[in-house]
């Protein structure tokens, strides 16, 4: 059996101030939660797109050593490839 007790508008008014303080308090913790998500997913993007650059570049050194091999298998191409590096 519960008892209803009737509510001051002082005490009501204090429930409220601590309700809204206890939802800005979580408020605050998701934001937190938020922001480093956030820094973890732009920290992930650096690192993905330094990779993919890193990749980029070692496919373009393959393709030109691909290209000096070719030319390489004919003796006067090498001469000419050694003339101009």
């Amino acid at each position: 059996m519960t008892l209803c007790v009737p509510i001051t508008e002082q005490a009501a008014a204090t429930e409220l101030r601590a309700r809204v303080q206890e939802e800005a308090g979580r408020l605050r913790a998701q934001q937190t939660a938020y922001e480093g998500v956030r820094a973890e997913r732009n920290a992930a993007s650096r690192s993905l797109i330094d990779a993919q650059d890193d990749a980029a570049e070692m496919r373009r050194k393959t393709d030109s050593l691909a290209r000096s091999d070719l030319m390489c298998s004919q003796p006067s191409a090498c001469v000419l490839i050694a003339a101009y590096a």
